[in-house]
């Protein structure tokens, strides 16, 4: 079933253990829309690579983005791959 899914959306899945002193983006969600996000992941060494107001996409070790979950500030963080050619077309105005 998720390799239909997945073959659907023209998507990849690969499961791997993430090795910890290497940077990986994340999709990190702020629990109020009060938080300052940029802030909290620049604290935790993060650099922000799309800045959504109360979401972020960054670049954080695998620790780092488990410090960040740990936070009542913090209502998600999640590991996510974003296709450089796909990006820039879907942000391209229609």
């Amino acid at each position: 079933m998720i390799d239909k899914v997945a073959n659907s959306f023209g998507a990849k899945i690969n499961l791997q253990i993430p090795q910890s002193n290497q940077n990986q983006t994340f999709l990190v969600k702020s629990a109020y829309p009060q938080v300052n996000l940029p802030a909290l992941i620049s604290s935790q060494g993060g650099q922000i690579l799309i800045d959504g107001r109360v979401w972020v996409i960054a670049q954080l070790m695998f620790h780092q983005a488990m410090e960040l979950r740990k936070l009542r500030e913090i209502a998600f963080v999640g590991g996510i791959t974003l296709d450089p050619q796909r990006f820039t077309a879907f942000s391209q105005p229609l």
